[in-house]
């Protein structure tokens, strides 16, 4: 094995020993600090279980454990991956709230905070027959109340283009990408934000040869570059208080450039607009100088959504796409160094207290996209290009 794949199977090595179960399906117990605190004292960080999303239960954990099933042959792995997998189906159109909302209802269509994420991951792994299930009963159901791409149609969008074996996932996407035409966005960024409406716009566009998906994607980036922040080098990140009358800039997956920059490189090959390219490059140096800050300090939190993991992966894939070896080979170092600092050799001399950090007190905590999965995942696309990212909602 290489050494990112040996880094990835030791935290697989990990999930799946820390797994508790219940007689086919498994979850994790883990630790988390609450954000806000009705009084100054020190922090108790509570224990809670999983519930069945990508983005911070036990799908994303399933997605995570079964690619690397498929390149370890662990039969440890695919046994962790296959329970998470079966939490996961089982609390699918679950109404009641969890850490993320009400992932079978408001947000069913969710591929990172809904059902339909369950049946991306069920179908990948082995269980089509439940994946078709949720997409029957979805094509049935209302049109989605979000339009991003963690609750909503276009996240959803991305993920029923590469269901090509499901007759209802292409019709199911034109009609999504219908409402999100007429969508008005108020944020930047790609996860909630006008880059994700308009990455999925241009992918249905590439999908279906339909002119007016195409012209609704380039209304959505231009929105977006009418906002740009020239003297950041950014784009400003509405859900933040302004200050000195300007929103300031966030630089994450999730919010700012390393997001805005991913999407711009993945809808290039369907619209062909050099504007992209360019703003992909003004995306990357300011991923770029976030990264060297960030890493500077140790204890940052290191996942894909808001973290280094994802700073490293953003600035990876854009560089891909934009055909700069020079900076993917950097981002690489990067997660080296990353690798150095939270990885096993770390944790074997220095403890949990080496471990990934994330929101957690300290030690393992499972999600994808907030936690050890996450990296987990990375480390499994640096050993494997082939590997689809998980910070698009794009089926293997």
């Amino acid at each position: 094995m290489s050494a990112w794949l040996d880094e990835a199977a030791a935290i697989g090595d990990a999930l799946a020993a820390q797994a508790v179960w219940a007689d086919d399906a498994c979850n994790w117990l883990t630790r988390r600090v609450p954000h806000l605190m009705s009084v100054p004292t020190e922090p108790v960080a509570a224990l809670e279980t999983l519930g069945p999303s990508v983005y911070n239960g036990t799908a994303g954990v399933a997605l995570a454990l079964g690619r690397l099933a498929r390149a370890t042959g662990d039969a440890a792995h695919e046994r962790a991956a296959q329970g998470a997998l079966a939490h996961a189906l089982a609390h699918a159109w679950d109404a009641d709230a969890t850490p993320l909302g009400k992932v079978g209802s408001d947000w069913r269509f969710g591929v990172y905070g809904g059902t339909l994420g369950v049946a991306c991951v069920a179908r990948e792994l082995g269980r089509p027959e439940a994946a078709r299930a949720i997409l029957a009963r979805l094509a049935e159901s209302g049109e989605p109340p979000e339009h991003d791409i963690i609750f909503g149609s276009a996240g959803a969008i991305l993920a029923l283009l590469g269901m090509d074996d499901a007759p209802e996932a292409l019709p199911l996407a034109r009609r999504l990408g219908e409402g999100l035409l007429s969508w008005k966005p108020t944020l930047t960024g790609l996860s909630h934000g006008a880059s994700g409406g308009a990455l999925a716009l241009a992918a249905l566009h590439g999908a279906t040869g339909e002119p007016r998906f195409r012209e609704g994607a380039l209304a959505l980036f231009q929105w977006e570059r009418d906002r740009f922040d020239a003297q950041e080098g950014n784009w400003p990140n509405y859900q933040a208080e302004p200050k000195g009358g300007r929103h300031p800039c966030a630089t994450a997956w999730c919010h700012g450039a390393p997001g805005i920059g991913l999407a711009r490189v993945q809808a290039w090959p369907h619209l062909r607009d050099p504007r992209l390219l360019d703003e992909a490059r003004v995306a990357l140096a300011a991923t770029r100088r976030k990264l060297a800050t960030d890493l500077a300090d140790a204890g940052r939190e290191a996942h894909p959504c808001h973290g280094t993991v994802g700073l490293v992966e953003c600035a990876w894939a854009i560089a891909e796409g934009l055909g700069d070896a020079d900076a993917r080979g950097r981002a690489e170092a990067q997660m080296r160094l990353l690798v150095a600092r939270h990885g096993r050799e770390a944790v074997a001399r220095w403890g949990e207290f080496a471990a990934w950090p994330s929101g957690a007190a300290r030690g393992l905590h499972p999600p994808l996209m907030v936690g050890a999965a996450g990296v987990l995942h990375l480390l499994l696309r640096l050993h494997d290009a082939r590997v689809p990212t998980a910070l698009l909602p794009t089926p293997a």
